[in-house]
This record gives C-alpha cells, structure tokens and sequence, in this order.
C-alpha cells in the first residue's frame, strides 16, 4: 500500500502510471487522499499496518508507529 500524505508531489499523476504498469507478484493499493485525514487523523495507518507482511518507510513517524502496532504471526 502506498500511505501517502500532504499534497501531490510534482509527476504524482506519472507515478500511479508506473506503479499500474510495474509486473510483480504483489499489488501495490494507493489508499487516495481521503486515508488519514480529519479527526483523528494516523489512525487510518494504524489500523492497516498489521494487515501489512511489510512496512518500508523513510519517515521515523511511520517506523515507530509500525514497531508499536507490530503484532506477531
């Protein structure tokens, strides 16, 4: 799944077209602008990170949040 937040970033649109193309054994899902917005915003990722088989993230908010959901198989 691809969390994004905050505005588009510049060739956002180019970026869904490659992820559409991109041939792999996994789907990649963009959860739209509507995910984690309003109140109670971060709960939105909260809730699917333990759903996920792995989280890559450059952002230490998104790592920690990770490590503190992380329920074992």
């Amino acid at each position: 799944m691809a969390c994004k937040r905050g505005r588009p970033a510049k060739g956002a649109g180019q970026r869904s077209e490659q992820i559409s193309e991109f041939d792999c054994p996994f789907w990649i899902t963009e959860l739209g602008a509507r995910f984690d917005r309003g109140e109670g915003a971060f709960l939105d990722t909260a809730a699917i990170i333990p759903n996920l088989d792995l989280v890559i993230t450059s952002d230490t908010a998104m790592a920690h949040l990770a490590g503190a959901t992380a329920i074992r198989a």
